[in-house]
């Protein structure tokens, strides 16, 4: 992440790069996918093949803690399907 002249990123000074957005459109997605279904953290991990911890930051939403090829990874293991638009 890039820092300002003053140590913030761009997070912290309330800019919202292209990439930050797509990240937090694709985690809330698997948020909400795993509430919706009501799992628990243990069944979500094993359903996504992941780790408990990284559940609890996909529902606190913390989209800065992945990848966008690893939350679109994540999506599909959930049984999403997820397109790319260009426009």
């Amino acid at each position: 992440m890039t820092k300002t002249r003053t140590g913030q990123t761009a997070t912290d000074i309330g800019h919202v790069t292209p990439q930050i957005a797509i990240k937090r459109y694709l985690v809330n997605e698997l948020a909400k996918w795993i509430e919706e279904d009501q799992l628990s953290g243990t069944d979500a991990a094993s359903k996504l093949c992941t780790s408990q911890e990284r559940i609890s930051h996909i529902l606190a939403r913390q989209e800065t803690k992945f990848s966008i090829d690893r939350l679109v990874t994540l999506l599909v293991r959930a049984g999403r399907h997820v397109c790319l638009e260009i426009s």
